[in-house]
């Protein structure tokens, strides 16, 4: 029988690979892997290009669920070459876009024949419109069942609406034995290593409890809680991180022992006085567990209280050393409800096992050398957060918080003690500090005073030390001394004073001797200024300016020469630069440095290039005049050959009036050395008269007839440029223009006279004349003619012409449209016979306006 058959993709070549079915992981990427999913119940999965490339995920390719209108557990499914293996890693991570916080994903494993066989876990998104990596705790999933399919359900419980808003992307999922790569934590527990898995699950009102930064230690962790004015009296904290819904706890068990059964916990309470209960269990059986407390005796600080499990609360189970216990939860204000107290935030930091341990001793630096007559004070270094304590005995005593003040009017040597304390209570052995009071040598005699010149060369400052002692140099009572010599500065006018002292081998430093040296003022360099002339112009003496009192000394080199009181006047004969030198001494005779003053001879410039003359017709707009100066030279403008006031703006010559005038030019040096003057003519030529336009023997038309316009005024040698309707009419430039009902219009002529000066006349109008008769030409005809008639240019309505035979049979119909007063209608009859016509011409409403015969001859 008939039978049906397809085929597709024919191709040279190996043949392609077969696609197979993924594995755990999946990253979506390869080519040959069927990453095709299986929708239901509104779900829709597909592997697209990524199109979200940023943060945590740069794939190329990915996963997207768009979730329509359908069951609220629409999702989809893909089938796996092989059952997951669950053996060692049980720890599902899957990247996810999400559009809104808050969106779920239910990741399921199933079998493929048997849906009964299945495991699944949910997790929450926390951003929105960014990747993150969503963590699946499977370790309660079993190991001897085979899953071998992965289903996808978003926000299981909502119905989707194909939106953006229920729009997930997703990729590479993983399985793995940790969660975010952390490790799992391990008593003690201190909030700080960036490479621990800490968390907390708050319960019973103090679901408030965050890892955060310590209130009074920016750079410390600790646990916070709140726990709430409706809190329950058994409201806690467990100490455990969560992977998925799973609680981690401890990785390894609390170390009890016979013998050792405490533990310390570092708290913070906005109250003392109140109990604090620390319960430890097993994570994997919570029948076994034990609870002690302990009371915080200060309000809005820190302390450590000691929890010892051998002595448990009232009505608990005693602490059995054959359990695990893995897993600690803390209860502040225990047996004390959030109504009873009002709402109270507190802290908690360092959770270690083991007593409280008293500190060591501080750390000391002995002996404490000082010096009589000096202000000394002990000091210690604790450890953070401990107190210091003072004593003078070794053992006994009362102590201080406040350290000695030693007594250094005369040598002694004294030992004094201290220990610290922390925050528990808890005191260390005291450590003993020598403080030595040792004798101070008296100040070093010195030369008191030295007296230099400003700008002088010092030398260095000498005193007499004692054999055995250093020298210290100082430029200030204060401030850091020196071993090295002072050599004084003498670049500022006045006094300066420099002290010394000498050090003996206790370290002790006597009081400073003090050494002035002045410095007399030099005079400044004098004042002077550059002097320019022109050329072989007559030069002055120089000068300069001193201070009062001051004798000024003229030099022809920069250092050494013969100095001169009087001044020097320079020649103008060559051009270029002098140099002369310049200096002052005042009353103390001391010499100022030398001032220069260049005199320079500068060049005189030639006239400035000009073009001449520069002619203008009259009336028109006239612009600056213009010359060639040389490259950085400034033009000076005259009215007159000699003398006058010059403008560095360049004038505008009148063109007002028609005549002749004459400018004058010069350029000007940079250094003001002016040229000789150019002259520049400027003539302003009359314009042509006027033209007037008239029309002879018409000035209105009918086909057929020609008029003339004529321009009056005519002068030999001018130009007439003529214009219909604004539009130059070419090849006509004399005095008169021939007009027909081709070329009606407004005319106006523009008349150039010889000098190039411009006259526009006033436009003349030839229009067509009003006619009741059809012009249809040539007639005869050979069968191409026009026909014409009158139209009034304010009512261009379109017309028909309509022609029939001498037997009366139409031939010919067409219709027109106006432009003008006689719109050529041009007719096409060349195909018809010899004979004559005749013509209609209908208006725009097929009426008759006219009619005329036609010849039709070949």
């Amino acid at each position: 029988g008939e039978r049906i058959y397809f085929f597709d993709d024919v191709k040279f070549g190996a043949a392609a690979p077969a696609s197979v079915l993924p594995v755990v992981p999946i990253n979506f990427e390869s080519a040959t892997i069927d990453y095709t999913f299986t929708d239901f119940n509104g779900g829709g999965a597909t592997k697209i290009a990524n199109p979200q490339v940023n943060g945590i995920n740069t794939s190329a390719t990915v996963a997207r669920m768009v979730k329509s209108a359908g069951e609220v557990y629409g999702g989809s499914f893909l089938n796996l070459a092989s059952p997951i293996d669950f053996s060692v890693n049980k720890i599902f991570k899957v990247k996810v876009y999400s559009p809104r916080v808050g969106a779920k994903l239910l990741l399921k494993v199933e079998n493929q024949t048997n849906g009964a066989i299945n495991f699944e876990r949910e997790a929450t998104s926390t951003v929105a419109n960014a990747w993150e990596e969503l963590v699946f705790d499977y370790t309660a999933v079993s190991t001897t069942q085979a899953f071998n399919k992965l289903v996808f359900i978003f926000d299981l419980g909502t119905q989707g609406n194909g939106t953006p808003n229920f729009t997930w992307l997703f990729d590479d999922i993983v399985l793995t034995s940790t969660a975010g790569g952390l490790a799992q934590m391990n008593v003690p527990v201190t909030f700080d290593d960036a490479g621990v898995n800490y968390g907390l699950v708050g319960f019973g009102g103090a679901e408030q409890s965050t890892i955060v930064t310590d209130p009074t230690n920016p750079s410390n962790k600790c646990a916070r809680v709140v726990k709430s004015n409706t809190a329950e009296l058994w409201a806690g904290t467990t100490i455990t991180a969560l992977i998925g819904s799973s609680q981690t706890s401890f990785a390894n068990n609390i170390p009890f022992a016979a013998g050792a059964t405490r533990m310390n916990v570092r708290v913070y309470s906005p109250h003392a006085g109140i109990p604090v209960r620390l319960k430890v269990e097993d994570k994997n059986d919570p029948t076994r567990s034990c609870e002690t407390e302990a009371t915080v005796t200060v309000a809005n600080g820190w302390q450590t209280l000691e929890f010892n499990f051998a002595n448990q609360a009232p009505g608990t189970a005693a602490l059995n050393l054959s359990f695990n216990f893995n897993k600690a939860t803390i209860f502040f204000n225990f047996g004390t409800t959030g109504a009873a107290a009002g709402e109270r935030i507190y802290y908690f930091d360092d959770v270690r096992f083991g007593g409280i341990v008293a500190p060591t001793a501080p750390v000391v630096v002995s002996p404490a050398n000082f010096c009589t007559g000096s202000v000394a004070n002990l000091s210690a270094t604790p450890a953070a957060g401990n107190t210091l304590l003072w004593y003078t005995v070794p053992t006994g005593g009362t102590s201080s918080t406040t350290a000695p003040t030693i007594n250094t009017t005369n040598t002694s040597s004294t030992t004094y003690y201290v220990s610290q304390m922390n925050s528990s209570g808890n005191e260390s052995p005291r450590a003993s500090i020598v403080a030595n009071v040792n004798p101070t040598p008296a100040a070093p005699a010195t030369t008191p005073t030295f007296t230099y010149c400003q700008n002088a060369t010092a030398t260095t400052l000498t005193a007499t030390i004692a054999a055995g002692n250093a020298a210290k140099w100082y430029t200030s009572l204060t401030g850091t001394g020196s071993s090295i010599a002072i050599t004084p500065s003498t670049a500022a006018v006045g006094t300066l004073n420099y002290y010394v002292s000498q050090t003996n081998n206790f370290g002790c430093e006597s009081n400073k001797s003090t050494i002035a040296v002045t410095t007399n003022a030099t005079p400044a360099a004098p004042g002077t200024s550059p002097i320019a002339y022109c050329q072989n112009s007559t030069a002055t003496a120089l000068t300069a300016t001193s201070g009062t009192g001051n004798t000024v000394r003229w030099y022809t080199v920069p250092t050494g020469g013969t100095a001169s009181t009087t001044a020097p006047t320079p020649s103008t004969t060559a051009t270029g630069n002098t140099t002369f030198y310049v200096s002052q001494a005042n009353s103390s005779g001391c010499e100022s440095p030398r001032a220069t003053l260049v005199v320079t001879i500068n060049a005189t410039a030639a006239a400035p290039t000009v073009t001449t003359p520069v002619t203008y017709c009259l009336g028109v707009t006239a612009t600056p005049l213009d010359a060639t100066a040389i490259t950085g030279n400034n033009l000076r403008w005259y009215t007159v050959p000699t003398g006058g006031t010059p403008s560095a703006t360049a004038p505008t010559p009148s063109t007002s009036t028609a005549a002749t005038t004459t400018i004058y030019v010069s350029q000007a040096t940079g250094t003001g050395c002016e040229s000789p003057r150019a002259a520049l003519v400027v003539t302003v030529n009359p314009l042509p008269l006027t033209p007037v336009l008239t029309a002879a023997p018409y000035t209105q038309l009918v086909p057929g007839l020609v008029t003339t316009i004529t321009a009056s005024n005519a002068v030999a040698g001018n130009v007439y440029t003529w214009y219909n309707n604004g539009i130059a009419v070419t090849s006509q430039n004399a005095s008169s223009i021939a007009v027909n009902i081709n070329t009606m219009g407004n005319y106006t002529t523009r008349v150039t006279s010889s000098l190039g000066c411009v006259s526009n006349s006033v436009a003349i109008a030839i229009t067509g004349a009003n006619s009741p008769k059809i012009f249809a030409y040539p007639n005869p005809s050979k069968g191409l003619f026009q026909v014409r008639y009158y139209s009034e240019v304010t009512n261009l309505r379109p017309r028909s012409i309509v022609l029939y035979d001498d037997k009366g049979a139409l031939v010919y119909r067409a219709n027109y449209a106006m432009f003008d007063a006689y719109t050529p209608m041009n007719v096409d009859l060349s195909k018809y016979a010899t004979g004559i016509y005749t013509i209609y011409l209908l208006n725009n409403e097929g009426l008759k306006i006219s009619s005329q015969k036609i010849l039709i001859a070949r």
